[in-house]
């Protein structure tokens, strides 16, 4: 062998070794299933972990925000609700333009004053307080005209639940009865729409049957039976 051929021997084989070293360092990079399974179960931790750091920063505002809010309303209907109640005292005042100033704003209340105007019209004595009970009667007319089955639904559920306290004989109490007139004068002075006014003769009809299951009862209940037969 030359020199000439031994110098390109000799470079062929470094040539090889080079070729072999390199694919092995080609192969010791690329990663492994087991290395690509931890990097992407390391990403998905660490999104995981910011995500939730995220939400644990947003749930930190929001909680107090929250808080803040509900006390804030709870303020407000306070606040309401104490107005309302000093409007609804104010028609026992003998100043016939406050008792009319008091039945104006009270109406602007709409649905939040029928509760408390309700609870007036049980407790105004209808031979005593006359002036009073058309007042919050007035009153609920004008909210009527803005959300009539709203009205209806209250006046169903609070008439009957007067009536139910005092249905028969041995439950009759003279204070609830003066409750069952106010509520008798007052479907009699609101003018129903007809889809309306068929509910209240459905629930007279049945406060009727009932009273007359009593002598005792029916006598007792003369007056309040002659005002459902009025709205008839």
């Amino acid at each position: 062998m030359t020199k000439e051929e031994f110098e390109i021997s000799k470079m062929e084989l470094e040539l090889e070794s080079m070729k072999i070293k390199l694919d092995k360092e080609k192969k010791d990079l690329k990663p492994s299933w087991g290395s690509n399974f931890f990097n992407q179960t390391t990403k998905t931790v660490s999104l995981g972990v910011a995500f939730v750091s995220l939400l644990a920063g947003i749930w930190s505002l929001v909680i107090p925000a929250r808080n803040y809010f509900n006390e804030r309303q709870k303020q407000l209907h306070y606040n309401l609700s104490k107005e309302m109640i000093d409007l609804a005292n104010n028609l026992r005042i003998d100043s016939a333009s406050l008792q009319q100033e008091s039945v104006l704003l009270l109406s602007y209340y709409d649905m939040n004053a029928m509760p408390i105007l309700l609870y007036q019209l049980e407790n105004f004595s209808n031979s005593i307080e006359k002036t009073m009970v058309d007042h919050v009667i007035k009153t609920i007319s004008l909210v009527y005209m803005r959300n009539q089955k709203g009205v209806t639904n209250e006046i169903i559920y609070y008439f009957t639940n007067i009536f139910r306290q005092t249905d028969t004989e041995r439950k009759w109490d003279e204070r609830k009865y003066n409750s069952l007139l106010n509520y008798g004068e007052l479907i009699n002075k609101i003018t129903f729409r007809d889809k309306d006014r068929r509910r209240i003769l459905s629930m007279i009809s049945q406060m009727q049957e009932d009273v007359g299951k009593e002598s005792g009862l029916s006598e007792r209940m003369g007056g309040f039976n002659d005002l459902l037969d009025d709205f008839k």
